[in-house]
């Protein structure tokens, strides 16, 4: 019966070390996207206003816990001469940490 246990733990801990502890996604669901009005951005091609930045940046902040990647950022016509800043962002992946052990990759989430 010892030897069964053995075997059953051996067995389990072989099926571990297969796991690469990536889950699959659909790529163009892993970005979010975010929006704001730029009342002073009427040049095209002009970075988004600090105002308008910071917004981004702390609205990004509040669903990306760890930071984001910026994938694209987009600016359309909005009223009054004025232009709809539109960022699309990439959060950046979650680790799992126990008493100061790093288990990335081993867990999917």
């Amino acid at each position: 019966m010892k030897r069964w246990f053995w075997l059953a733990g051996a067995l389990m801990l072989a099926s571990c070390g297969t796991f690469t502890g990536q889950v699959r996604g659909v790529p163009s669901r892993e970005a979010v996207g975010f929006l704001a009005h730029d009342p002073a951005g009427a040049a095209a091609d002009a970075h988004p206003t600090p105002e308008v930045d910071q917004q981004l940046s702390w609205e990004t902040s509040q669903i990306c816990t760890l930071g984001a990647t910026t994938i694209e950022e987009e600016r359309l016509p909005a009223e009054n001469d004025g232009k709809l800043v539109d960022r699309l962002v990439r959060c950046k992946p979650y680790g799992f940490n126990m008493l100061g052990i790093s288990f990335a990759g081993l867990v999917p989430f």
